[in-house]
């Protein structure tokens, strides 16, 4: 082969090499231009709290089908008694949470259960983030305002942590995520603290609730974010444990306490309908199902009842 053939060749392979180069390129631009698919609004609950939202109710007789309710979406994030395999990404609805005689739940089952009953055509995604033995005084303070980043507690730090990756990770699902409420199960530990921990205890969770409200207004529904609190069992064994219930209970919009919030509801338990472990602290498996279900009639009475206004 002469010289100048061989040029000839080499300029042409060099050519369509560059051609390839430049059209895989273009896909590839393309394709990273694409857009996410739209799958459209989603309803978005938070959860808070901590062992008895953690998940302390050991499953025994729990019926097969709830331990995984699909239709509903859940983002955990990582903590103590959490399965680490389940935390930090999107995963449908299911048992998430074990101890040390074997896999819990906590009130996420319930809720969803009667959710999905009772709402079947919406989108629903849970974002959660619990932690045992923390009180609401300083572990959860929300510090006074979205930018007093240093009086925020550590698991109020980690949980708006984990709010926002939950909605960043609805969001490259290509979910337009709306915040429409809150569930909150937490208090036994500022009961068994000393008294004025206690007695703070109705001024710091109307504080708590504004706080969550306003840390999380762009995401916020229309109608603004609910908030469903469970109180503490009515057999607790602590102290101030009385206080601590009649501050939750003073915290519902219809109470007529001073410390009413406006689109509260409180679910009010009792030890027959809302059993314990022996322990008389944290649900069992039957007290856990019922406070999920009944945060939820609470969560959707109060959504009648903003639609109605």
């Amino acid at each position: 082969m002469t010289n100048m053939k061989m040029m000839k060749l080499t300029r042409r392979n060099t050519l369509s090499l560059a051609v390839a180069v430049i059209a895989t390129a273009t896909q590839t631009l393309s394709l990273a231009a694409d857009p996410l698919p739209d799958k459209g609004p989603i309803s978005v609950y938070l959860l808070g709290g901590q062992s008895n939202m953690v998940g302390s109710a050991y499953l025994e007789d729990l019926p097969k089908d709830l331990y995984t309710i699909p239709e509903i979406l859940l983002y955990v994030g990582a903590a103590k008694f959490i399965k680490a395999e389940l935390a930090d990404t999107l995963i449908p609805l299911q048992v998430h949470s074990t101890g040390t005689r074997g896999d819990t739940m906590d009130p996420s089952i319930g809720f969803g259960e009667k959710m999905r009953e009772l709402s079947p055509s919406k989108h629903i995604a849970l974002i959660k983030y619990a932690y045992i033995g923390t009180n609401l005084k300083s572990d959860w303070n929300p510090g006074a305002n979205a930018a007093d980043t240093k009086n925020w507690g550590k698991r109020f730090t980690i949980f708006v942590n984990t709010v926002n990756s939950g909605l960043a990770a609805l969001e490259a699902a290509g979910w337009k995520p709306e915040i429409k409420g809150m569930l909150w199960h937490q208090g036994e530990a500022d009961a068994n603290g000393r008294k004025g921990v206690a007695d703070t205890y109705g001024k710091n969770l109307a504080h708590f609730i504004g706080r969550v409200r306003e840390q999380f207004a762009t995401h916020a529904s229309p109608d603004g974010i609910r908030f469903v609190a469970g109180q503490i069992s009515a057999t607790s064994p602590y102290k101030f444990r009385d206080t601590v219930r009649q501050a939750i209970l003073d915290a519902d919009e219809d109470s007529g306490a001073a410390l009413s919030v406006a689109n509260t509801g409180i679910v009010a338990t009792n030890a027959v309908d809302f059993p314990t472990l022996k322990d008389n602290i944290h649900l069992n498996w039957v007290g856990a199902l019922a406070m999920g279900r009944a945060m939820a009639d609470q969560m959707l009475d109060l959504e009648t009842k903003t639609n109605d206004d």
